[in-house]
């Protein structure tokens, strides 16, 4: 039915300032229009359709602006391996190197692979350390094993000495932030300056290092003078000095790198890791106790033959054996208890880097059990080891460990 015609139409007022009405276009509307049912469509994510359209998705820009505004760690956020307060939240802490260049990054490749080839017992555990922490102890002793080697390769003592002086000069420069010399821009001394930059590692360490290895050159000059292997140490308290300089200190480099768990109380870190160092070196003394004769040093105190009736060519011929095992159980003994008196340093650790440490002293303990099993071991032609297979289970069966021992924490943090 049609309008009523007995009143005029009245016309339709429009607002001023109101826009024209807009017609859809055909393609606008064949984008608003349902799919069809049941024919496999996928909606298509927002953020990919805006990327397509020369847009940038807001929350892509939010993304971008937090990833460019990370602040640098500090020193106490390093040392404890915790990301900064305006980090991402996203980026696992310590995950991307401040300054990476392909040379640094080739540097730290070259470290690794002389961990690899040259520390086979340390490999196994130190490749369990997430990155860049992992990188950081591999330059740690990448640089210990060149000053090491200027030491040992060197034809005369007079050569030996002069090498370690110049190794020291350098190591004084870089503790000096100024530049290396131009033969010393090679890739171990470019990863461990960074490394030494970054972690602020403490000076008196390298020190101390450095002064146990002019402490061998010392006696490696009396022993090409004398035709009798030459007793390093006189006592215990000289050779946990002697200890304390080329091992110690790595654990307490180490332990720098990896961090500490919070709350964890430094001075005990510090006091376990001086001792678990004791561990790991009376075991080498021990181990190697056959080929330091024959090169013409020995590291066992002079005091301990003393006191055990024994001269130290009876202990390399094994000539008493009763006696000479009874003299190494000693030994062994005063480092394992040195093992078992460090113990509370793995759970001081930060966790995810505590598994390396599990795992190397997993390794070096299984090496004192070995010659604790059999002390005549010490003297054998061929060195004390442990296969290839015992290690990477060791190394497994420590990763699993931090693994299950994280777990109840993850699970609290998601709860």
């Amino acid at each position: 039915m049609g309008r009523p015609t007995g009143r005029p139409r009245r016309p339709r007022r429009v607002h001023p300032r109101a826009p024209p009405p807009r017609r859809a276009h055909a393609g606008a509307l064949r984008r608003r229009a349902a799919p069809p049912a049941g024919a496999g469509h996928r909606p298509q994510p927002r953020g990919l359709a805006l990327r397509r359209r020369g847009r940038v998705c807001p929350d892509r820009r939010r993304t971008d602006r937090l990833r460019n505004s990370v602040d640098p760690p500090g020193p106490a956020q390093v040392a404890q391996g915790r990301p900064c307060a305006h980090r991402d939240p996203c980026a696992p802490a310590l995950e991307r190197r401040p300054v990476s260049t392909p040379s640094l990054d080739a540097a730290y490749a070259h470290c690794a692979a002389v961990v690899r080839t040259r520390a086979r017992n340390f490999y196994y555990g130190l490749r369990l350390t997430p990155e860049p922490r992992r990188s950081a102890v591999y330059s740690v002793y990448a640089w210990m094993r060149a000053a090491d080697d200027l030491t040992d390769e060197a034809a005369t003592p007079e050569l030996k000495r002069a090498g370690l002086e110049r190794f020291a000069a350098s190591a004084e420069r870089l503790i000096a932030g100024t530049d290396l010399a131009e033969d010393e821009r090679c890739p171990v001394w470019t990863a461990f300056r960074e490394t030494y930059r970054r972690f602020e590692l403490d000076p008196a360490d390298l020190r101390s290092l450095l002064a146990g290895l002019a402490w061998d050159l010392q006696h490696d000059a009396q022993a090409a003078s004398s035709r009798e292997p030459v007793l390093v140490c006189a006592d215990r308290a000289e050779l946990e000095r002697y200890c304390y300089c080329v091992a110690s200190t790595v654990g307490l480099i180490c332990v720098r790198i990896w961090g500490l768990r919070p709350g964890a109380d430094r001075a005990a870190a510090h006091r376990l890791a001086v001792q678990r160092g004791l561990a790991f070196q009376l075991t080498n003394i021990l181990r190697d106790f056959g080929e330091d004769y024959d090169a013409g040093r020995v590291y066992l105190p002079r005091a301990e033959f003393r006191a055990a009736g024994l001269s130290v060519e009876e202990v390399r011929n094994w000539s008493r054996p009763e006696a000479c095992a009874s003299f190494i159980n000693a030994i062994s003994a005063w480092a394992r208890h040195a093992y078992e008196g460090s113990a509370p340093l793995d759970d001081m650790i930060d966790p995810p880097c505590a598994p390396g440490l599990r795992a190397m002293t997993a390794i070096y303990s299984g090496l004192l059990r070995v010659i604790e099993n059999a002390p005549a071991r010490v003297a054998a032609d061929r060195r004390v080891r442990l296969q290839s297979a015992t290690k990477a289970g060791i190394a497994l069966k420590a990763l699993l460990n931090g693994w299950i021992l994280r777990r109840p924490a993850r699970q609290g943090a998601t709860a």
